[in-house]
């Protein structure tokens, strides 16, 4: 893919979002625990809600005063949002690992870093199980992505889309709408200025000598 700018500039492919499940059974003392500090975090006053804290090793999670779904409690800090259950029936911890976190440190120590939270809360059976990965890449396109036809996608997709903002502004392409495998094209920094705020990007993406005027991003869920 060429253009007046030159050639497509692939930036740096990493993933940007992982979900994993461990079964196994919350330890009776654990429970106890996070059974007490839920209630704390439904407490009346601000200042006892905010003392619903946990530390497991080098994080200090936040303990929700409500559960998610079926999963019993949800504790989170800055790397990782998890989901515990008692465990048998369910998973014992359902997790996502932040696309900060993995950016920073890299896939296996994030998982490892996980692997010790959860060894924590109780009995952990076999290994961890990958619920969802969001490859994705980063790149500076050789012609303005609007400028491509639908037909040059190369793809078994039957559903296509482009996306505008209200001002008019291209934002990105959508393939695969409703299937299971869906991937999406867009504009990488309308993206973090209106939404993410992951500003820590442009220092990436400026090491790799790019600018902050036209980066995109190709990503798969």
């Amino acid at each position: 893919m060429g253009g007046e700018e030159g050639p497509c500039r692939v930036l740096r492919w990493h993933i940007d979002s992982l979900d994993l499940s461990y079964q196994g059974e919350l330890s009776d003392s654990m429970l106890g625990r996070l059974d007490d500090l839920k209630q704390t975090a439904q407490a009346e006053e601000e200042a006892e809600r905010a003392t619903a804290q946990i530390t497991i090793g080098n994080h200090l999670f936040a303990v929700a005063g409500y559960g998610r779904g079926r999963f019993r409690f949800v504790l989170t800090d800055e790397r990782f949002f998890i989901q515990v259950s008692k465990g048998k029936t369910l998973p014992l911890a359902y997790a996502q690992i932040s696309s900060e976190y993995l950016t920073s440190v890299g896939v296996g120590s994030a998982a490892a870093d996980l692997r010790f939270v959860v060894n924590s809360l109780g009995r952990v059976d076999g290994n961890e199980h990958v619920s969802r990965v969001d490859p994705c890449v980063d790149l500076v396109p050789g012609v303005p992505v609007d400028a491509w036809d639908v037909r040059q996608w190369v793809t078994r997709a039957r559903n296509k889309a482009c996306y505008w903002t209200a001002g008019d502004r291209f934002s990105g392409w959508r393939i695969g709408i409703g299937g299971a495998v869906q991937s999406r094209f867009y504009d990488k920094i309308l993206e973090i200025v209106e939404e993410s705020h992951k500003t820590y990007l442009f220092d990436l993406w400026a090491a790799r000598g790019a600018s902050r005027k036209r980066v995109s991003r190709g990503s798969s869920a």
